[in-house]
């Protein structure tokens, strides 16, 4: 199942390509003031609900970046044993190191939700 590991990496690339290019068009700190426009640097985005706003600043580049390198790292604690099997349904099957259990363990599956309503995301990776 490291097709599910493959699946994640490539959203976190998507994710991390992205943030920068917003990255390269924001100030250092993005800010909702109390007239709820969000500035992003070189624009004004204008927003009616001040909780919208709040969630845009919320999610800035640096965040998303932060969050890509933490994802990353919890991929890279949850690797499969060596000497256990190739995949989740081999026998024996592939154990991850973290937890001891056939990989991909809970905490991979988890870290799929986010993407399930993705076209490549498969069912059979819900935890």
């Amino acid at each position: 199942m490291d097709d599910l590991v493959a699946f994640l990496n490539a959203r976190y690339d998507e994710e991390e390509a992205q943030a920068d290019v917003a990255a390269q068009h924001q100030k250092p700190d993005w800010s909702c003031p109390a007239t709820c426009v969000v500035d992003l640097g070189e624009d004004l985005l204008s927003i009616d609900d001040r909780e919208v706003a709040y969630h845009i600043v919320l999610h800035d580049p640096a965040r998303v970046l932060a969050e890509v390198e933490a994802n990353r790292r919890t991929l890279d604690l949850h690797f499969i044993q060596s000497g256990t099997g190739g995949t989740w349904d081999t026998d024996p099957p592939a154990i991850c190191n973290e937890c001891g259990t056939p990989h991909p363990c809970e905490t991979v599956r988890l870290r799929g939700l986010p993407h399930a309503d993705h076209e490549d995301y498969r069912q059979e990776w819900k935890p």
